[in-house]
């Protein structure tokens, strides 16, 4: 995904990129096959409706202050994985009016990650319908880590594959080690 980190501008053959290389998901690189409901089913969203759940915005929420809090990272909603590990891109699964759902959601990052996340970049890609596609986020590494949700007040780091809670102690060691820099 470095080659990405200059883009601007993202196209449908991004993402057929993405599929065709069978782009496996890194510490850099997390795919969000879509928005879903507590029970794992299709979120309101995704059934036409315009109200994102808490459990969607929560994921997504962990993700994006998990990449804020280490390296950075690439978040793609609207990309399908494979389950073997590591999940590699295995489909576009296009998400229904990505417009008014990115705005949407970099309004819920604005509002629910402490202190603010900046340098968020959101990237849309039509593919399909039109009005449909993926959505991309760019979490550059922050200057003023630690960050939290507000949600549940929790702390997250990237580890590997996966955003991970940490602790108390870790997250003094985090905000010791930024000051520093």
């Amino acid at each position: 995904m470095l080659r990405w980190i200059d883009r601007t501008r993202f196209s449908d053959s991004d993402l057929d990129d993405l599929l065709s290389n069978q782009e496996p998901e890194t510490d850099v690189l997390e795919f969000k096959r879509d928005l879903s409901n507590r029970d794992g089913g299709p979120s309101p969203w995704m059934q036409g409706q315009r109200n994102i759940d808490t459990r969607s915005k929560d994921r997504l929420l962990r993700e994006v202050v998990a990449f804020a809090n280490t390296d950075g990272g690439w978040l793609v909603l609207g990309i399908e994985e494979t389950e073997n590990s590591p999940a590699r891109a295995y489909a576009v699964n296009s998400l229904p009016d990505i417009h008014d759902l990115a705005d949407r959601l970099r309004q819920v990052m604005d509002a629910k990650i402490e202190p603010p996340l900046t340098g968020l970049k959101v990237f849309l890609v039509e593919y399909g319908a039109a009005g449909h596609g993926a959505i991309i986020f760019r979490v550059p590494r922050s200057e003023l880590m630690p960050h939290r949700t507000l949600t549940n007040k929790s702390i997250y780091m990237r580890r590997m594959m996966s955003a991970e809670e940490i602790g108390m102690r870790e997250a003094s060691d985090l905000a010791v080690a930024t000051y520093r820099h």
